[in-house]
């Protein structure tokens, strides 16, 4: 691909070396005919990071920042956001899957506002490893989707390749639960999806999956 990317996706990752990997494996599998690179600022990892990123196989150009030590999430962004030729930036995480219209929806969602801000939902969360240092309310989750297993061991993989490919991680997804979610969510649906009239439209931006 040697089209000028008209998408930069920017990704900070910090120590999640296998939740990294599926994340650009995601990005490979994406429905779009818009030109797009990925570019990844390790924040100072020591998992092995930097040695993943620069033997993966993608099908995208791909850019890799180090940084040498963590400055926190926002700084990796920065970094990353410098290197970006798009014309459009859209934030994902290092911990996030991608489904596969997520390029082709926020580039649709901007066709006819430039000035736009656009949110996705920041509720759909995933268990993609087990790690041994989850509390009793992950564990009491996985229970519940039939995940877990006595004496598994850290970074289990919950969420195969494969799963990946064919879609099927979609259905392990559930809605996080908490007050501010429940709150966002009604004022969503007061709005119809909308805010351009709402007063504190940015309470909306977590930034993962944003543009």
């Amino acid at each position: 691909m040697n089209e000028k990317p008209k998408v930069s996706v920017i990704i900070p990752s910090y120590n999640a070396k296998e939740r990294l990997e599926g994340s650009l494996f995601s990005l490979t599998l994406q429905e779009t005919d818009i030109p797009f690179e990925v570019i990844v600022a390790d924040n100072g990892s020591t998992d092995g990071t930097m040695e993943m990123l620069e033997n993966i196989e993608v099908n995208f150009p791909f850019k890799k920042v180090r940084i040498p030590v963590n400055k926190g999430i926002a700084k990796g962004r920065n970094h990353a956001i410098r290197e970006a030729e798009g014309d459009l930036l859209i934030f994902h995480d290092s911990d996030m899957l991608a489904e596969p219209q997520f390029i082709q929806k926020h580039a649709e969602a901007h066709a006819d506002h430039e000035d736009r801000v656009i949110c996705g939902v920041c509720w759909k969360r995933i268990y993609r490893y087990f790690y041994t240092g989850f509390d009793k309310d992950h564990v009491k989750r996985l229970k519940k989707q039939g995940l877990y297993q006595r004496k598994m061991k850290d970074k289990t993989s919950l969420v195969s390749m494969e799963e990946v490919k064919s879609g099927a991680f979609l259905e392990r997804s559930f809605d996080l639960q908490s007050e501010f979610i429940d709150i966002l969510k009604d004022i969503l649906n007061t709005y119809d999806y909308d805010l351009s009239s709402y007063q504190l439209p940015w309470r909306f931006f977590i930034t993962n999956n944003s543009s």
